[in-house]
């Protein structure tokens, strides 16, 4: 049973990982975007 639960935990942990990885590619893409939008809106 012990396995099993230290597989599992593993499974979670590395699920987090992808899921950190994912919002901050998210959150780098929405920076720049941010950027983009400042350097549209100042050109107007």
């Amino acid at each position: 049973m012990r396995g099993d639960m230290n597989r599992q935990h593993a499974e979670v942990m590395v699920r987090f990982g992808q899921i950190d990885g994912d919002l901050r590619q998210f959150y780098h893409l929405t920076g720049k975007l941010e950027a983009r939008i400042d350097a549209l809106e100042k050109r107007d």
